[in-house]
């Protein structure tokens, strides 16, 4: 009876030891082990060349084995995503998507996304939550789960600005432009006062991007000056949130365009397709509105139009004032434009999240940026220089992991461009209710506005580019909202509207409980 007893403790013991053993087994499996795990995942930005030095040191550095998956062109990526999304063998253990707000919510549904709230906690240095703020992460929480993070992300609340050539101005005795009518009058000088000296009639006052559409960004400066943005739903002074392009300041602004464009003073491909960059260097515009990243020495707009005009000037300058003293910089979304999700295809989900958690650093975005130090880029004075070409920087596939990168800055801003993100962001952000990104999604809460807004965008354009180009009568702005209004059920979209941002009020609130009890990185 004894040695039974014996035998029994001795089968017990046997097995709790095992159970503990195979426990820190599968631990060590997700966090220690020596074996490289293997991670599929899609990719964007980059070379998109497979089989790469920087693709295989990646791998030693984080002690995986990666299978880069290139996505197409942004025409067709999303076919492709959706393909691969669909074949449980071909699925990327890591995904790399923008917009496809429709097939995402499919993919929750069915199951396909991990809820990474429980993976990130587990991490052993949380680089990735330490870069996430509440505001970055509550657009993408649902329901007490979180099956996407915003990659590409700035945080600086704004990163664009009104620049004006300083030495236009300084040649033709102007002041820097304040008010809306400062900007026109300057506007005029540089477009009929010769201000690049070639004795040609050669220059506009303002100019903007157009990458194939019109981008209502590139006319901020008088549009928020007027207090909101067309294609951008806003507080206005009733309380009620209202479609930008409909309230009444926006008519005032279109009619200051309008004259602008009658009189030869905004570069006419700002509708029709350019490059900004190519108007800037080419010595052709006197203002725009655009990236704050001009305003870097390095940057490589500001080279190339200091190698035409050695003493070329851009100023970034506050914004313009509108006839109520408002004015505005363009508010960047809390969120991001893409994401990356964790799949069901990958066995062990916490292991990937560690390798991408260990990937969102400085080491590794040194790596992925410029490569190795001393072999493919060098530190002078305190600035990076690389000693490679573009075609083998490209063949080394460094910058594969574009808009999925998001660690600490790499390289410190020089102090004028810190101060000039600090002011931008003084200025967007306290237009964030009047310039309002939504973030619950606007594709569940607002379904009058998505029924009609195709529509509503066509006709906006049409009439907005009529009008300021002088083929269309301001009256016509008067029929588009009018339509708006009655066609398209404009007070039914704007109760939504107005529910949707005070429903976000209380919920963000809620959110921010919750992000600084379990999420924050103290």
């Amino acid at each position: 009876m004894n040695r039974k007893k014996i035998l029994s403790l001795f089968l017990i013991v046997t097995l709790i030891s095992s159970f503990f053993a195979g426990c820190k087994k599968e631990e060590a499996s997700s966090t220690n082990s020596t074996e490289k795990i293997k991670i599929s995942m899609t990719l964007m930005g980059g070379p998109k060349k497979p089989d790469t030095w920087f693709q295989k040191e990646l791998g030693n550095k984080l002690n995986a084995e990666f299978d880069f998956i290139m996505l197409p062109g942004w025409e067709e990526k999303n076919v492709k995503t959706n393909l691969l999304m669909q074949d449980k063998d071909k699925m990327p253990d890591v995904l790399w998507f923008n917009g496809m707000g429709k097939e995402y919510t499919q993919w929750v549904e069915a199951g396909l996304l991990v809820d990474l709230i429980p993976l990130l906690k587990n991490t052993a240095d949380k680089n990735i939550l330490k870069k996430m703020t509440a505001e970055m992460l509550f657009p993408y929480y649902k329901d007490g789960k979180l099956y996407r993070i915003p990659t590409d992300i700035g945080g600086n609340g704004c990163c664009m600005s009104t620049f004006v050539r300083k030495d236009w101005l300084d040649k033709l005795g102007l002041e820097v432009p304040k008010t809306v009518d400062d900007f026109i009058k300057v506007a005029r000088a540089f477009t009929k006062n010769d201000p690049d000296g070639n004795g040609k009639n050669d220059t506009y006052g303002f100019g903007g991007q157009n990458s194939g559409s019109v981008d209502w960004r590139a006319f901020s400066p008088i549009f928020y000056a007027y207090g909101y943005a067309p294609d951008f739903f806003g507080k206005y002074k009733d309380g009620t949130v209202k479609l930008g392009a409909t309230v009444p300041e926006t008519k005032q602004a279109l009619i200051v365009l309008r004259d602008m464009y009658k009189e030869g003073l905004i570069e006419p491909t700002i509708f029709t397709g350019n490059d900004i960059g190519q108007l800037v260097s080419k010595n052709k515009i006197g203002m725009f509105y655009s990236w704050q990243s001009f305003y870097n020495p390095e940057d490589g707009t500001n080279k190339a139009l200091k190698a035409n005009v050695p003493n070329a000037e851009l100023l970034p300058i506050d914004p313009i004032k509108g006839p109520e003293g408002f004015s505005a910089d363009y508010p960047e979304p809390p969120g991001s434009w893409c994401y990356i999700s964790v799949t069901s295809h990958a066995k062990d989900p916490q292991a990937v999240v560690n390798v991408l958690d260990k990937m969102m650093t400085k080491e590794i975005g040194m790596l992925n940026e410029y490569g190795e130090e001393g072999k493919h880029y060098k530190i002078e004075n305190g600035k990076v220089v690389r000693t490679i070409s573009e075609e083998e920087k490209n063949n080394l596939g460094l910058g594969s992991l574009g808009w999925i990168w998001f660690g600490p800055k790499l390289v410190e801003d020089p102090p004028q461009i810190a101060k000039l993100a600090e002011d931008r962001a003084k200025s967007a952000n306290a237009a964030r209710d009047r310039i309002h990104h939504f973030s619950l999604s606007v594709r569940d809460n607002m379904p009058t506005y998505m029924k009609h807004a195709t529509e509503i965008d066509d006709m906006m354009n049409e009439v907005f580019v009529g009008i300021i180009t002088g083929q269309k009568d301001i009256s016509e702005y008067d029929k588009f909202v009018n339509a708006f209004y009655n066609k398209f059920e404009g007070h039914q979209i704007e109760k939504e509207a107005t529910d949707l941002y005070n429903r976000e009020q209380v919920e963000f609130e809620k959110f921010k409980e919750f992000y600084d009890k379990e999420l924050k990185v103290q």
